[in-house]
């Protein structure tokens, strides 16, 4: 099945409230002299990446902001209604334009055919463009993103203009600061509701009505497959559009299960927040950062735990596009969580403003427009190109030339880079990543906690975005606040350039736990190594403490059952070479440490050593095989401690020390 070329039909029913535009349009703020300057900008030539230039300040070098998925949808104005009629209109472009869905979400990796001329190199491998497992992954997807950004404003522009006269002009300033959004998992891990439903409301040109909701699949217009349209194969090549979580034979095969999926994140949220938690304090350098292919807590990891939970590859029999590296740009939700991932990394680097990119070479392995061989700074990030200059050929990106945010034209909301010094920007970051990210094993549960920063989520979006459009309504996280009682006036504030959290930062850090005094100036993670080339990809490594607390799962405290307390996720690509991940043990050990049953006491190390040592691995892969640990000889368990010194204010980090290693012997559950 194709899409068709021809509009969205609409539904004149709506569950979602009616805006009321005739007292939009009487208020001061659509005064012409109140709206963003408007300009028009064209697309550059086919490749050339150069983001979105529309809605900048031009005195101040204020720019719009990609906001929360949630945020965006709950509030349901003029920047939802035109990104859901864009991202419609951009699945409809026939497959053979380069600038379609189909042939700018293939750059990712399949259908393994050149993009825009950018030809398969000599030495190149077949596979898509992507470096994953490699130091250059997290700065080639910021001009693969820009570039979807830059088409799909296109088409923004293109709807807000069906708009009537009374609504022309509220929507062309929409189009104007429209930038994509993110999905930020980790602070909740559970899939947005924007991405659930097959149909969804909007309010259309003539009125609210609904469509066919072009976040939650992609209908692939080439559907069957054919050997000559490239490398479409495996068991996710029956599907004639993408899947989330589904059963790939029997009856039920090709039914995405969104429960099954929420419910294997949110099992993973804890972990996802520690994860992310560690990178921005533990990895100063960006070779660390940046990849699980160098020793040290990476973004790249929790991010390929996304990839595998919207899969649901831990319940056996389960797959989906997003589980499939070849295979997931297709997905609509490949965006929304790559542009979270290039949030946290322009985060990283407001903090890290000195280390903003890569110093060192790097072995970079083969992909299609990439052999085998040495990778710095100022390789090209094929197949983008930089807009060329004074009759210059036309160059490719690098990790240099897209080193800033700014190059393309978009900010996120806990940055502020045009009015604060770096040092202050560099705080001001801090705070933010305290509060959304920062320990919780002492405060509250994690559920509790995730409401929390949902509200907090919220007003940080409305605080620092000024140049967004008033809101129209309460939105779903209002009333989520109010049923808590959460006072309105702490989600939306006037500072609009200072992240100023709900829930004070200092009230999330570790106090003196019971039973543990060593982990009041100690901390605690687990690494994990591993050759790839000895596993059978994609799979996942998982860690089970056996006789752990299980409250956290349901249980009421002490158990002889193992309990898993972290996984890494190795993908399909690339099949060589080292992965490293890092698994925080901070909330882990304060939970064993005061459970209401047999609690464990952690008096020194070797208190905390004893009790790891009845840690267990088991290496999983889709189907539901066990590997044994004997056949990968190359996995390594290593435990790390460091010195610890909490944070002495909300905009500073704990302070770590050198770090001690102890080496455990990996062993089967």
């Amino acid at each position: 099945m194709r899409l068709s070329s021809s509009p969205p039909s609409y539904s004149t029913t709506s569950s979602r409230p009616t805006l009321v535009w005739a007292a939009l349009v009487s208020s001061s703020w659509l005064l012409p002299a109140l709206l963003p300057a408007v300009h028009a900008q064209s697309l550059p030539a086919p490749g050339v990446v150069v983001g979105v230039t529309t809605g900048i300040d031009a005195s101040t070098g204020q720019r719009p902001a990609r906001i929360n998925i949630n945020d965006l949808y709950y509030e349901a104005g003029p920047h939802w209604d035109l990104y859901v009629q864009a991202l419609d209109m951009f699945q409809r472009v026939d497959m053979s334009d380069v600038n379609s869905f189909y042939q700018i979400t293939g750059i990712h990796g399949l259908p393994f055919l050149p993009w825009n001329g950018v030809n398969q190199t000599s030495g190149g491998a077949r596979s898509g463009y992507c470096p994953h497992g490699q130091t250059t992954f997290i700065s080639w997807h910021r001009p693969y993103l820009a570039l979807f950004e830059q088409i799909l404003a296109g088409h923004v522009r293109k709807a807000a203009k069906q708009y009537p006269y009374e609504t022309i002009a509220t929507y062309t300033a929409a189009a104007q600061t429209f930038r994509i959004p993110f999905w930020d998992w980790a602070q909740d891990a559970t899939l947005p509701d924007a991405v659930i439903s097959s149909t969804i409301s909007y309010n259309s040109p003539s009125g609210p009505a609904t469509m066919r909701n072009p976040l939650f699949t992609y209908q692939f217009p080439n559907f069957p497959f054919k050997s000559s349209q490239g490398g479409f194969g495996g068991s996710l090549a029956q599907f004639n559009q993408t899947k989330r979580c589904t059963l790939v034979s029997g009856a039920a095969a090709g039914v995405s299960d969104l429960d099954l999926a929420s419910s294997v994140l949110d099992d993973d949220g804890a972990q996802l927040q520690d994860k992310v938690f560690a990178v921005f304090t533990q990895s100063t350098t960006f070779e660390a950062m940046a990849t699980t292919s160098n020793a040290g807590a990476s973004f790249e990891e929790p991010h390929n735990i996304i990839h595998d939970d919207i899969a649901c590859f831990s319940v056996a029999g389960h797959s989906g596009h997003m589980g499939d590296l070849n295979w997931s740009g297709f997905d609509p939700i490949f965006m929304l969580h790559h542009a979270n991932i290039d949030r946290l990394y322009a985060m990283w680097q407001a903090i890290n403003y000195n280390d903003p990119v890569f110093t060192s070479t790097q072995h970079g392995l083969a992909l299609f427009g990439t052999a085998a061989g040495p990778v710095t700074a100022d390789s090209p990030l094929r197949p983008f190109y930089v807009a060329s200059s004074g009759g210059v050929d036309p160059s490719f990106h690098t990790s240099r030339s897209v080193e800033s945010i700014i190059s393309f034209g978009y900010t996120y909301p806990e940055i502020d880079d045009w009015s604060l010094a770096p040092a202050d920007l560099a705080n001001t970051v801090r705070v933010a990543i305290n509060n959304l990210y920062g320990p919780q094993a002492n405060s509250e549960s994690l559920a509790s906690n995730k409401k929390i920063r949902g509200v907090a989520s919220a007003k940080t979006t409305a605080d620092k975005l000024s140049w967004k459009l008033p809101q129209v309504r309460r939105s779903w996280r209002w009333r989520q606040a109010a049923s808590k009682g959460i006072a309105v006036d702490k989600i939306h504030g006037n500072d609009k350039h200072k992240f100023t959290p709900t829930t004070a930062a200092g009230s999330l850090l570790p106090t003196p736990v019971h039973n543990a005094p060593i982990l009041d100036n100690n901390d605690y993670s687990i690494e994990i190594g591993v050759d790839r080339s000895q596993l059978p990809l994609p799979c996942t490594i998982e860690l089970h403490l056996v006789g752990a607390d299980q409250s956290s799962n349901g249980g009421n405290g002490y158990s002889s059952k193992p309990a898993k307390i972290g996984s890494t996720s190795i993908l399909s690509m690339p099949q060589t070479g080292m992965s490293y991940s890092t698994t925080p043990l901070r909330r882990v050990l304060v939970r064993e440490a005061t459970r209401h049953r047999a609690p464990a006491v952690f008096n020194d190390s070797e208190d905390v050593l004893f009790r790891l040592r009845s840690l267990a691995v088991v290496i999983r892969t889709p189907n539901g095989t066990v590997v044994p640990v004997a056949s990968v000889p190359s996995l390594t368990m290593t435990v790390q401690q460091r010195g610890f010194t909490p944070v002495s204010g909300d905009d500073q980090f704990p302070r770590y020390g050198p770090v001690t290693q102890y080496s455990l012997i990996p062993r089967d559950l």
